[in-house]
């Protein structure tokens, strides 16, 4: 078991370098384990559970199943009852963690303008910005708030606040989110000047919530006219 934890925590080294060398390249990832790791990412599981990776998540999972399925073949003397029990477990973890992926989509959704707004009050150059997401990071919610301030660390730690960004956009699943972000680091490639990248930004982000919010306004009237 001790080697095999081990081997595990290698497995998941390697694909966090092979992630970093992708974001670097502007490779697009697939795989089972990729689309699993992006949606513990962006449930906010791994920032909970930081020992967390894919591959403890799925031996996680077998080791619960066959429990609950040898306990409840045994107690109830039916197969298929067991059978049955590791379904709903199974169901309901999957439900759980989409569920935790709505939230927080829905939290970046409602914070993703005041974001803007507070980036827009500091008098910063592109190459300040990510020194600015600490103090930034105390007024926004999660998962907002813990990707902000690792963002803030991590370039401060590397010195490299464009592949610091870049892992912050891999972190929340919002388009209009990544977008900002992948643009703040070509801003810092290129020391464009930040400000009107930011009023670009407020412009654009409103544009989507107000368009989001026609779309809900339809949704509502085509349930009530179906009612």
């Amino acid at each position: 078991m001790y080697r095999a934890y081990e081997n595990l925590e290698q497995a998941a080294k390697k694909r966090v370098e092979d992630r970093r060398r992708g974001m670097l390249l502007r490779n697009t990832r697939k795989g089972i384990l990729f689309q699993l790791e992006q949606q513990l990412l962006y449930s906010g599981l791994t920032d909970k559970l930081p020992f967390l990776t894919p591959e403890l998540w799925i031996t996680g999972n077998i080791i619960l199943v066959a429990f609950l399925y040898i306990i409840g073949t045994i107690l109830s003397n039916n197969w298929w009852l067991g059978f049955l029990i590791i379904l709903v477990f199974e169901v309901s973890v999957y439900l759980l963690q989409n569920l935790l992926v709505l939230r927080n989509y829905n939290a970046v959704d409602r914070e993703l303008l005041k974001f803007l707004d507070f980036l827009g009050n500091y008098s910063i150059t592109a190459g300040e910005v990510t020194s600015i997401f600490g103090q930034v990071s105390k007024y926004v919610e999660e998962p907002m708030k813990s990707a902000l301030e690792q963002c803030s660390y991590e370039a401060q730690t590397t010195g490299d606040a464009g592949l610091a960004l870049l892992a912050m956009a891999e972190k929340i699943e919002h388009p209009k989110f990544k977008e900002v972000v992948h643009n703040m680091e070509v801003s810092i490639r290129y020391c464009a000047d930040f400000k009107i990248l930011v009023d670009t930004s407020r412009r654009s982000v409103r544009e989507y919530l107000r368009m989001g919010e026609d779309r809900k306004s339809m949704l509502r009237e085509a349930v009530i006219n179906m009612l």
